[in-house]
């Protein structure tokens, strides 16, 4: 199904009627349509592994939240679902040394001074020489704007004249159906990787709660002696509480998160020393994402809106992982789309105007 649709343009692929069928059912619909046995409930454990696959490709979400054509179009966009859930050669396959804020640090540092923080965009504003973007105590000018977030939060900022002007509402009424995913990351730190003097990976997945994968996220050392061995210190675990259970926990105290997190490890993990520590995200919590890993959408958001997501409001272009049909959600996506509203903004420019035609090169 996902090699039919064209993840540019998922509103009218295979056909604007198929995709409309796809677009109106939920994942959990499909399952229960279509898996066997049928019609069963997806907490079952007959579909534990299905549901596992559809929590984690995006959002994360349940699957009752999810359109059918949205999973098909983040496949599409990946190649096929290994791709993103495989660590050999797949997505999760490899980490950096020193941490992925490597990568903004070092653009940061060749930027020096043109990097800005502390100061969040409340308002832009636009005319028929340029645009100017403000905060409190402070206006930049310029041709033209590239605004990477989420699009729910980009309804946040103020827009001179409002967007509804340029395209009568479309890109408004999007941004209003466009939830983040709800995960929480937690981390627990032990004396060594246990799990490796047992011949384990460190990774599992689990279709009861409230942790339902885990990965081994012992840092790298630079020693050949010890890589990937158990003498390393701290051994680290890393596991994400995923949709309706980082709902759940997210309500719930840390000392609460902390001890589920234990409890689950060890039990994944039998025979391991008592943690020495212990981290935790809930990316809910975070102001600037809203959620995470990424924005998932309902039924009918795509061929409703479709268009809108990429579309420039004027001098106003979009970028951010979330709205890449390439790698969709992940690291790869953010690049390529920036890259995307870079080409977008040039052309533009190019022609003499601030706003060019959406997938212009």
């Amino acid at each position: 199904m996902a090699k039919k649709v064209d993840p540019t343009k998922p509103w009218a692929t295979p056909t604007p009627e198929q995709a409309l069928i796809w677009d109106s059912m939920t994942v959990d619909t499909w399952m229960r349509q279509n898996l066997t046995p049928p019609d069963q409930d997806p907490t079952s454990p007959t579909y534990a592994l299905t549901t596992l696959a559809a929590e984690s490709i995006s959002g994360p979400c349940d699957p009752r939240d999810q359109s059918m054509l949205d999973v098909l179009t983040s496949i599409a966009g990946c190649g096929n679902l290994d791709n993103m859930i495989d660590t050999s050669n797949g997505a999760q396959d490899s980490r950096f040394i020193g941490g992925a804020q490597l990568i903004s640090i070092r653009m940061a540092e060749q930027l020096g001074d043109r990097v800005v923080l502390g100061v969040p965009v409340l308002k832009i504003s636009q005319s028929s020489s340029g645009v100017v973007v403000s905060g409190d105590g402070y206006a930049v000018s310029g041709q033209a704007v590239i605004v990477a977030l989420p699009p729910t939060l980009t309804g946040r900022i103020q827009y001179d004249p409002p967007m509804a002007t340029f395209d009568g509402g479309l890109r408004d009424q999007l941004v209003q159906r466009a939830p983040m995913g709800s995960t929480i990351k937690v981390q627990a730190l032990y004396p060594t990787p246990y799990w490796r003097a047992q011949g384990l990976a460190g990774q599992a997945t689990s279709d009861i709660g409230p942790i339902s994968s885990t990965f081994d996220n012992t840092p790298y050392t630079n020693d050949p002696s010890t890589t990937n061995s158990n003498d390393v210190s701290p051994g680290v675990l890393v596991g994400f509480m995923d949709a309706s259970d980082g709902r759940v926990w997210g309500q719930k105290s840390a000392a609460e998160r902390q001890a589920a997190t234990f409890a689950a490890f060890s039990q994944f993990f039998p025979g391991g020393p008592a943690p020495i520590g212990y981290i935790e995200m809930n990316w809910s919590m975070e102001q600037y994402t809203g959620g995470c890993y990424n924005v998932y959408f309902a039924p009918g958001v795509w061929t409703s809106y479709g268009p809108a997501l990429t579309k420039p409001i004027g001098r106003i272009h979009w970028a951010g992982t979330d709205i890449s049909p390439t790698w969709n959600g992940y690291m790869e996506g953010a690049v390529l789309s920036g890259h995307a509203a870079a080409g977008q903004v040039l052309y533009a420019l190019s022609k003499g105007h601030g706003a060019g035609p959406a997938g212009n090169p």
